[in-house]
């Protein structure tokens, strides 16, 4: 790599062999530092693409009013505010210039009639031309900020999500030894959204050389952290007092090199949640993801998991279901249920945690602590024979660890539920530990 100063001094066919990789933060100098990036062409089936970027074009309204100009307008710019405060994308304003490079066209339209506005999106890959993705969002516009607020919440997440899954299929040509670590963050983020165990562990692999390539990679070093958690909570084993230390040695690094990241401090409040049950810590850390960043959707599962060890069940269970009426779209949804349904559970409310665990089976057919927990719901409630039923189901399914059905966070007082859901990943196949059928 290469520093802008010096890629600025270079000649046209030098400077040709070099790529944007984003900014970074080095060691004795205050400010981030644009680095520029030299790989053989020769090796690639394409020559290496810049760090992904987005051009928002501005946003077609109707009716042709001033009111909804205005509307039209502020929805553009806070577009383009909201999504630069991701780290990893470049944003570029395409409403009053043409954009040369970019990796992505975003296109808008607006239509407001009959007091409800509808926000449609459309994500264009520029280099074929094609759209890989488009969503309609509507809401009723009598209050305005409600409408622009809770609309660009949603179209904000689903785009983070599209983004990172249809990156790593844009980089599956590429060989692994010739990706960068931004590449590498974005084959590390489409594994992470299939939601196997198995894709979760190549995840951390990948993240790992990223790590090796670049130890002071903010990013890396937080996405290394949540697959950690995530893999070792479809185990439901804790993390040994080792690997504790080190990554909290490498959340100190990713908040000094990316300080205004929301996903390094929700990662790090995640560490301290799902760990440490440090409330104090994981709270503070939410608020400060929040404030970068107050439409990152994640952060509600975040709060969920702290009013969880606060044992305000019914305040989580509301959280988790915000996220999944606002990312209908997210592949984690029956990961949500399944954390929702152990919500309901804690509380008493078995009837709910029983129809949310189902749900979550519906399509993780093959995890058998979804089963497990919807056996526990529908025996508290008092309904033995159903509950008897599900356990069988479960039984006869092969013990194997889940990323969706994972330890929830919870209570010292109700450790009894993890310990009866971890049945499901610990006992052969044909028996339970524990649990009567």
């Amino acid at each position: 790599m290469v520093s802008e100063d010096l890629f600025r001094q270079l000649s046209g066919p030098l400077a040709s062999d070099l790529k944007d990789a984003g900014t970074f933060r080095l060691k004795n100098i205050a400010q981030p530092v644009r680095l520029y990036q030299w790989r053989p062409k020769h090796k690639r089936k394409i020559d290496p693409d810049q760090i992904t970027s987005i051009a928002i074009a501005a946003i077609e309204y109707a009716p042709l009013d001033a009111e909804t100009a205005a509307l039209a307008g502020d929805l553009h710019d806070q577009l383009v505010i909201r999504l630069s405060r991701r780290q990893g994308v470049v944003v570029l304003d395409a409403a009053n210039r043409p954009v040369e490079n970019a990796t992505y066209d975003l296109r808008s339209r607006l239509r407001v009639a009959g007091g409800r506005g509808r926000l449609s999106l459309s994500l264009v890959l520029r280099s074929e031309g094609r759209p890989v993705w488009s969503e309609s969002y509507d809401r009723e516009t009598a209050d305005i900020f409600d409408f622009c607020d809770v609309v660009l919440e949603r179209a904000e997440a689903d785009l983070r999500i599209q983004t990172n899954a249809f990156d790593g299929d844009r980089l599956a040509h590429i060989p692994e030894e010739e990706l960068s670590v931004s590449e590498l963050r974005a084959r590390a983020a489409n594994a992470y959204y299939r939601l196997t165990y198995e894709d979760w562990i190549d995840g951390l692999r990948l993240m790992k050389r990223a790590i090796r390539m670049n130890p002071r990679d903010g990013v890396s070093l937080a996405m290394r952290t949540e697959a950690e958690i995530m893999t070792h909570s479809a185990r439901y084993r804790r993390l040994s007092q080792d690997l504790l230390t080190e990554l909290a040695d490498d959340l100190d690094t990713a908040i000094e090199q990316n300080p205004g990241s929301d996903y390094v401090f929700w990662t790090r409040g995640l560490y301290r949640i799902n760990c440490l049950s440090d409330v104090a810590g994981a709270r503070a850390d939410l608020i400060r993801s929040r404030d970068l960043n107050p439409a990152y959707a994640e952060s509600h599962e975040l709060e969920a998991h702290i009013l969880m060890v606060e044992g305000e069940f019914d305040q989580a269970a509301e959280k988790f279901g915000l996220l999944l009426q606002r990312q209908v779209h997210n592949p984690m949804i029956p990961y949500r249920r399944f954390l929702r349904a152990a919500a309901y559970y804690c509380g008493g409310r078995y009837d709910l945690a029983a129809e949310d665990a189902r749900l979550a089976a519906d399509t993780r057919p093959k995890e058998r602590a979804m089963y497990v927990l919807r056996g526990l719901a529908l025996q508290a409630d008092g309904k033995t024979e159903a509950a008897q039923s599900v356990f069988q189901r479960a039984a006869g399914l092969a013990p194997q660890p889940n990323i969706c059905s994972r330890c929830p966070v919870l209570p010292a007082s109700h450790q009894h539920l993890a310990e009866a859901l971890a049945s499901a990943v610990r006992s052969p196949q044909g028996q339970l530990d524990g649990l009567e059928f």
